[in-house]
């Protein structure tokens, strides 16, 4: 049975989608990287929470108000929220999300819950000034991008296991002795 053509379009569809599903996944992050709220620590800052889940990133580089920022890895700091009105829960991140993208590199520090959207106040003490970014769904979105290249690996191996055949095909076809003509029976 002869291998059809179809089969590269077949693994062209696959890669083209995943590339675009893996662009959009790192577009979609490096938005939300860019787009947070950021407020500089240490000290009180307001910050606006939605209802909901947020985290708080430890950011080791950024920019706040046209500022750059920039801190060792490993620095020190303590953070909470002074809020004894309103109820919400304010907890280390269990993930381990991290990011390093243009003017800002950070990682996951808190999971911030709070039931009432508003206004809140962020307590930070360090020994030197840093930056706090507030979002969410940044890890959703490195996944996104990063699933996205699955189905370009296998458009790789579709395109791969059809040449192959293709070429079997081809060699089988032309390793094959000249068939003799029929014969026709004399009357």
């Amino acid at each position: 049975m002869k291998t059809s053509r179809i089969w590269y379009v077949v693994a062209a569809g696959m890669m083209i989608s995943a590339l675009s599903i893996a662009i959009i996944g790192f577009t979609q992050m490096i938005a939300r990287v860019e787009g947070m709220q950021r407020v500089v620590m240490p000290g009180r800052a307001e910050i606006w929470l939605p209802a909901g889940m947020s985290v708080l990133y430890a950011e080791q580089r950024s920019i706040v108000n046209g500022k750059s920022y920039e801190v060792s890895e490993a620095f020190p700091f303590r953070c909470g929220l002074d809020e004894k009105a309103r109820k919400h829960t304010f907890v280390t991140s269990t993930g381990k999300v991290r990011y390093s993208i243009g003017d800002y590199a950070g990682r996951n520090a808190w999971d911030v819950d709070v039931v009432e959207p508003g206004k809140y106040t962020l307590v930070c003490e360090a020994d030197q000034p840093f930056a706090i970014a507030i979002g969410h769904g940044l890890g959703a979105w490195i996944v996104i991008a990063v699933i996205g290249l699955f189905p370009f690996m296998g458009g790789i191996a579709i395109l791969v296991v059809v040449y192959i055949k293709r070429r079997r095909q081809r060699r089988d076809a032309t390793s094959q002795p000249a068939a003799e003509p029929p014969r026709i029976p004399s009357a």
